[in-house]
């Protein structure tokens, strides 16, 4: 799959979308609950209203007769409901004066009663022009609040929760942004890799090439020389013509190219720890300029061997001192210790490079993972060195607190007697 796509495509919004349509139908159900009580609320005070003006306990604004016992009991009926809180009766008297009936206590102990019920809903029973009387009902307030707590506390919750999801999903975007940034940055790598993989190849073929006529240069020099016909100025400058051939023969078989190109699928030998490290400086001698390199190798044989194919041996060290020549820029020191442990042999590869940053070192051994510039290093080098060690059961880790520098410490198995 091709990583613009991904990015143009982004994480899957319906989560955060099916958690907002959720919260809204549950916001909704409380509104329609809270709607249902107002509901509720208003038909209890069109059924006190009904009840009064069907029974007539108020009578006629002309008759003053007060039916107290039955006035109660019907005011009493609703004060029972969950829904008022309070309720008072009112009657019109023929003088057009109204008299509080229920309580009939009411209007002694509270005079200013008609400030205090103010905010109370006052009902008229009867016609408007002239009524028998009014009801002041007082709503049991309890039941809005909670609802109107519920309804606000869980818009608090809502908005919390979308928060979050969008917190979450804001983090989920950055991730698969700096996912498919490193894809893109890894896939110019690889694409980078091959082309330093065609050009070994393209290499390889053409040392092969050109090896075949200075092979051939060097032939005729040496036929000429043996015939004994030329006089010494011809003589000096074929001379000279062989040696140059040979020079170059000499270089191509000591750097040890060919047989670098070749190693792959070659067979265990028991190696001498010490020549591959020769070979492998030999290797990336074009890298080291001014670089003062010292190997500490026992020549005695007193350093076991290892069982391993030679030229696996040389990526190994070559990769680990072309990292160390590269990062002094071609000055400074090399120092390789190399000594025999009781597990087989401990190769230690010190520089005095400016060292590898603190965020850089956790992830040395990744893939990809460098400390050069872009066009400069493909940050496999220590990478398929950790994958030689795993193959040949060695290892290999970073110093810390090194003054100056870098110092890796390879370990290498001694060969099994079995081998």
């Amino acid at each position: 799959m091709n990583p613009a796509s991904s990015s143009r495509r982004g994480p899957a919004r319906w989560p955060l979308v099916l958690a907002l349509l959720l919260s809204v139908a549950a916001l909704g159900t409380l509104f329609w609950l809270r709607g249902r009580l107002v509901a509720e609320e208003q038909a209890t005070l069109e059924n006190a209203v009904r009840v009064f003006e069907r029974s007539n306990v108020l009578l006629r604004p002309e008759n003053d007769a007060i039916r107290f016992t039955l006035v109660e009991s019907t005011a009493g009926s609703f004060e029972a409901s969950d829904l008022v809180a309070s309720l008072l009766v009112g009657k019109n008297t023929h003088s057009g004066r109204e008299v509080l009936v229920h309580p009939f206590w009411y209007e002694l102990e509270h005079p200013a009663w008609r400030e205090e019920t103010a905010a109370w809903r006052r009902l008229t029973v009867g016609p408007e022009e002239n009524p028998s009387g009014w009801l002041y009902v007082k709503l049991e307030p309890s039941n809005r609040q909670a609802v109107d707590r519920t309804i606000a506390a869980f818009g608090v919750f809502l908005l919390v929760c979308l928060g979050l999801l969008v917190f979450r999903q804001r983090g989920k975007d950055i991730e698969l942004s700096r996912t498919v940034s490193e894809l893109e940055q890894r896939r110019a790598e690889v694409i980078r890799l091959e082309r330093l993989a065609l050009a070994g190849q393209l290499s390889a073929n053409i040392f092969h090439d050109i090896k075949k006529p200075v092979l051939n240069i060097k032939h005729e020099a040496d036929d000429l020389l043996a015939g004994g016909e030329l006089g010494d100025a011809p003589r000096v400058a074929i001379a000279a013509m062989k040696e140059q051939t040979e020079l170059f023969l000499t270089m191509l078989r000591e750097s040890g190219f060919e047989q670098f190109v070749r190693a792959e699928g070659s067979a265990d030998e028991f190696c001498d720890v010490a020549e591959s490290i020769e070979r492998s400086l030999a290797l990336v001698k074009y890298e080291q300029r001014d670089v003062a390199v010292s190997v500490n190798a026992a020549r005695d044989g007193s350093l076991p061997l290892v069982f391993a194919p030679p030229w696996r041996l040389v990526q190994l060290f070559s990769n680990l001192f072309l990292n160390a020549y590269q990062a002094m820029e071609g000055r400074g020191e090399l120092a390789v210790d190399v000594r025999a442990v009781k597990s087989g042999t401990e190769i230690v590869v010190a520089d005095t490079g400016p060292g590898i940053a603190p965020e850089i070192r956790a992830r040395i051994f990744d893939p990809f993972a460098t400390t050069k510039a872009e066009t400069e290093g493909s940050g496999l080098g220590l990478y398929i060195c950790t994958q030689i060690l795993s193959d040949l059961g060695g290892s290999i880790r970073i110093e810390d607190n090194v003054p100056r520098g870098t110092r890796f410490v390879v370990q290498l198995p001694g060969a099994a007697p079995e081998s």
